[in-house]
């Protein structure tokens, strides 16, 4: 609609949040995605659900690879445990 890439967007979004205090939040559901000026609290902490959500789920992942034993890892994976699947 604005002949602007998603990450063009995104980086200007950023940018009036972080550089303006904007207070811009998100809706991200199945085919209702977008940015909005919350009216009330309400809304605003309905539209910072999705970014908990992406950061809890970026927590998983960093604490996951982290425990991961690298050493056994990369022996298991000469030995073949780690077979592809895809």
């Amino acid at each position: 609609m604005l002949g602007l890439s998603k990450r063009s967007v995104e980086k200007a979004i950023e940018r009036l949040i972080y550089r303006d205090g904007i207070p811009i939040v998100a809706i991200k559901q199945a085919g209702h995605n977008g940015y909005y000026l919350p009216r009330n609290e309400e809304e605003r902490q309905e539209g910072l659900q999705a970014y908990k959500g992406q950061i809890r789920t970026s927590q998983r992942r960093v604490s996951k690879v982290e425990s991961v034993d690298l050493v056994k890892f990369h022996q298991a994976l000469k030995e073949g445990v780690y077979a592809r699947t895809v």
